[in-house]
């Protein structure tokens, strides 16, 4: 069966996602599979994984048909990588930081309650490797590690209604690579507030740990909107 990297499933998930693939459109798999050179069988197995994301869905006499926005499922990390390819990335990177400055700064403050001795660990060693990757340019590591820092932070707060959201959130933070709204040079603000979060964690001050992690998700919501072109409220 096609996973979510298979060409098809890529190709057909980003024309749905970015309007390409009008809302009501059919898709006809015997088409599908000319242009891919692939077999009917793989192209159905493909549409069953978008079907899983809520981006299409088949019926019977009627053939598959392209689902409207809000059917798909916002927070799947391959729905998020496709729809900022598309004319709604602003939307949609915006409601993503609204819902990551809802979140993360509370997750900080329960892993002042529940982060254990592991945890502290790998979150003093990612602001660190942050720290470097950040004032040397390399944008890539950059992106991993606070891709693995941030997800950490879900993971050490021990709520599982937190942690789902960590494919979401690591979707995001690596859109804004592939979106170049990274500044070439990571702030030393930025790289500072990963490193006041996992110091205030490490010390269970729980209000500190909350305020860091509100600065740095609120700076970076404003980062990122302002570099896509719309200055945040």
């Amino acid at each position: 069966m096609p996973d979510r990297q298979h060409p098809v499933v890529a190709d057909l998930g980003r024309r749905v996602a970015t309007g390409e693939l009008a809302a009501g459109s059919q898709v006809v798999p015997e088409e599908v599979a000319a242009q891919h050179g692939v077999s009917r069988s793989v192209v159905r197995e493909a549409l069953r994984v978008l079907e899983a994301k809520g981006l299409v869905q088949p019926k019977q006499r009627v053939g598959t048909r392209v689902l409207p926005p809000e059917r798909w499922d916002a927070l799947d990390a391959d729905v998020i990588g496709w729809r900022v390819q598309g004319p709604e990335r602003l939307a949609v990177v915006s409601d993503l930081e609204e819902l990551r400055a809802a979140v993360e700064p509370r997750a900080a403050r329960l892993c002042c309650e529940r982060a254990d001795a592991a945890d502290l660990a790998v979150l003093a060693e990612l602001a660190a490797a942050m720290r470097q990757l950040g004032s040397r340019g390399d944008l890539a590591g950059f992106t991993a590690s606070d891709v693995a820092f941030h997800a950490r932070l879900l993971r050490a707060s021990g709520n599982a209604s937190f942690v789902r959201l960590e494919g979401t959130f690591a979707a995001l933070l690596k859109a804004r690579e592939d979106l170049g709204t990274l500044p070439h040079q990571i702030s030393q603000e930025v790289l500072d507030l990963h490193v006041q979060v996992a110091e205030a964690i490490a010390a269970r001050d729980a209000d500190r740990a909350e305020q860091a992690a509100r600065e740095l998700v609120d700076g970076a919501r404003s980062e990122v909107l302002t570099r896509l072109g719309e200055p945040p409220p």
